[in-house]
C-alpha cells in the first residue's frame, strides 16, 4: 500500500488573495449584467456548473450561457468567435496562436485554473484493478486485447472493452499524445455520448475499461459522485518503469501536487472578449480566490496556490513547505 508509514496527512490549501495575470483585480461594476457565451470541454462539466452558481449568486445580472461540448467542437466555437470564452484542457498552440495575429492581430488572454486527472473506471466485480502505464499503452494500441493476455491468472476472461465518452473527445486526444506518442488508438475501442453515459456502460459490462475525466468523480462529498462511484471502481497506476500503484481515493492532493499519479492535464480558459464584461469577469472569479477555493473542495489542485504538506509519521512530525509555487508552470 503507497504511502505506507504515513498515518495523518493533511493538505492545507492557502489561496493567495490576488489573482493571475492582467485578469485579476476581480469583477467588478462593469461585468455586473451583460450576456457572454462560454464553450467548455465536456469532461469539465461538474466544476464549471459549481462555478457558475457561485458567481451567478454573486452577479445574478451577469447572464453566462455556457454550452458543453467537445474540445474539437469547443475549440472550434472559439475560433470562429461564436463565443468569448472557453475552457479546455491545454494551452493554445502556436499555429492556433498565430492564425490569431494574422487573422485578429491579437492573440486570446490564456488563464491557468487548475489540475485534473484522467480516470480508468472497471466494473466492481474486476480483480484486476492495478495496471502499469506499458499495460496500458499495451491496451490502447490494441496489442493486449483480453484480460486473460493482460493477466494469466486472472478470473476474469473475455475481450477488452475500452470505452470513451465521444469520438472526439479531449480523453482520446490526451491518451494519444501522453501514451501513444500521437499513434491512433486500435483494438475494441467504443465511444458513449458523455462521462455518466461511460459509467452506465462499465456499470453493465464487466470487461470494460472506461476512461473518464476525473472531475466527475471527485467531489466525494457529493451525493451524484458518491452514486457513480458504488457503481465503478477506479484503476490504480503505476508509472512507467515503476511498481507503486497510485489511486486518486485518498490524499489526492498530495497525490496531484507532486506528480504521483501519472494521468494529469491542466485546464486553461481561453479569453477573446478583449475587454471588462461578463466572459472576462467568470474567468477573473474561476480563476481568483473565491473560484480556486471551490476547485479545491472539488478536489482539483488550483492554479493559484500556496500548499504546506504535513505528514505525521509514527514518532515524529514532519513540515514540508512549497513556497507559492503555480501548478500551471
Amino acid at each position: 500500500m503507497e504511502l505506507k508509514s504515513v498515518k495523518i496527512f493533511l493538505v492545507l490549501i492557502l489561496l493567495s488573495i490576488g489573482i493571475l495575470s492582467c485578469d485579476t483585480q476581480g469583477p467588478g461594476a462593469t461585468i455586473s449584467k451583460g450576456k457572454a457565451k462560454i464553450v467548455v470541454d465536456e469532461t469539465m462539466q461538474p466544476i464549471i456548473e459549481a462555478e457558475l452558481r457561485a458567481f451567478k449568486q454573486q452577479y445574478p445580472k451577469a447572464e453566462i450561457q455556457v454550452h458543453f461540448t467537445t474540445e474539437t467542437e469547443a475549440v472550434r466555437l472559439f475560433m470562429v468567435d461564436s463565443a468569448q470564452v472557453a475552457l479546455v484542457p491545454r494551452a493554445l498552440s502556436n499555429q492556433e496562436k498565430e492564425w490569431f495575429r494574422s487573422k485578429y492581430k491579437f492573440v486570446p488572454k490564456e488563464t491557468p485554473f487548475a489540475t485534473d486527472a484522467v480516470v480508468l473506471i472497471v466494473h466492481p466485480s474486476n480483480p484486476d484493478s492495478q495496471l502499469s502505464i506499458e499495460q496500458l499503452r499495451k491496451i490502447f494500441l490494441g496489442e493486449i486485447k483480453d484480460w486473460k493476455s493482460l493477466n494469466p491468472k486472472t478470473k476474469n476472461s473475455g475481450q477488452i472493452q475500452v470505452v470513451f465518452d465521444n469520438n472526439r473527445s479531449s480523453l482520446i486526444r490526451f491518451i494519444q499524445d501522453s501514451l501513444l506518442g500521437g499513434k491512433a488508438l486500435e483494438g475494441n475501442i467504443y465511444a458513449e455520448r458523455s462521462n455518466p453515459g461511460v459509467i452506465n456502460y462499465v456499470q453493465n459490462n464487466p470487461n470494460a475499461i472506461g476512461v473518464i475525466g476525473y472531475n466527475w468523480v471527485s467531489d466525494k462529498q457529493d451525493t451524484l459522485v458518491q452514486n457513480y462511484l458504488r457503481k465503478v471502481r477506479m484503476i490504480a497506476i503505476a508509472k512507467e518503469g515503476q511498481n507503486e500503484f497510485v489511486k486518486l481515493d485518498e490524499y489526492v492532493m498530495y497525490k496531484i501536487s507532486h506528480k504521483k499519479y501519472p494521468l494529469l492535464r491542466k485546464l486553461y480558459f481561453w479569453n477573446r472578449e478583449g475587454k471588462m464584461g461578463p466572459a472576462t469577469g467568470f474567468v477573473s472569479y474561476a480563476a481568483g480566490k473565491d473560484g480556486q477555493l471551490i476547485a479545491f473542495k472539488a478536489d482539483l489542485l488550483p492554479a493559484s496556490e500556496i500548499i504546506r504538506l504535513v505528514e505525521i509519521k509514527e514518532g515524529n512530525i514532519k513540515v514540508e513547505k512549497d513556497a507559492s509555487q503555480n501548478s500551471a508552470q
